[in-house]
């Protein structure tokens, strides 16, 4: 993982299905926040918030990319909830999930002689609703994880729970040194971090796979 305090959130490693499950329990368990992957169809160039199934490309990475969003799936992350959080739902109840958004400005650069940099300003903001016959304890009990994030959760037959989270990242620790392997590439931070990711480029869009928080959201940049 990348040094800093959201490397939860972002930079996952290929092999979606397990990195997604492993590092969203992880999430979940630790800040309360996730955005997730599902979602049908495939390929496509849809823009953020309405997400197809992308499959690594690989392509020509060099040049600076704007960012533009993060595509989310909403099935996978209505899935997760339920993982984590619904095991004790008697028969008919369920959790719903309501915003799922990630806002993004900045640039990622990939330069010709193999540098990279990123500067980024992400929020991310979730909602989603616990019934109460779920929850083992009371719903602001329930809410407490989320707490340090400026979250929480409210009500009585419903558990109402909001997570923002900001996810930004800045040159100072996410650059260094990029290699080309296929339809990965793969980053050296400056601090000695190696992770691989997946990447698509078509046309003048640059999508990175399963890149964003709990690897169920593929970042898109355009050029």
């Amino acid at each position: 993982m990348p040094p800093g305090g959201d490397e939860l959130l972002s930079w996952r490693p290929t092999g979606r299905l397990q990195a997604a499950r492993r590092q969203g329990i992880a999430l979940l368990a630790g800040l309360g926040i996730v955005i997730g992957c599902g979602g049908g169809g495939t390929g496509g160039s849809t823009g953020p918030g309405n997400c197809q199934v992308t499959n690594p490309c690989g392509g020509d990475l060099t040049g600076a990319w704007t960012a533009t969003g993060v595509c989310m799936h909403r099935d996978y992350l209505t899935s997760l909830l339920m993982l984590m959080y619904g095991q004790s739902c008697p028969a008919g109840a369920a959790i719903t999930l309501g915003d799922a958004s990630v806002t993004e400005t900045g640039s990622i650069t990939f330069a010709a002689d193999g540098s990279w940099s990123e500067n980024v300003t992400a929020f991310a903001n979730l909602a989603f609703q616990v019934p109460a016959s779920c929850l083992s304890g009371s719903c602001t009990d329930f809410g407490v994880p989320f707490q340090p994030a400026g979250g929480g959760c409210s009500g009585s037959d419903v558990c109402a729970c909001t997570v923002p989270e900001d996810l930004s990242r800045d040159a100072s620790v996410y650059s260094g040194t990029y290699v080309i392997s296929g339809t990965s590439v793969q980053l050296t931070f400056n601090a000695g971090t190696t992770i691989s990711q997946e990447y698509c480029v078509q046309g003048n869009e640059l999508r990175l796979i399963a890149r964003d928080v709990a690897a169920g959201g593929d970042e898109i940049f355009r050029r």
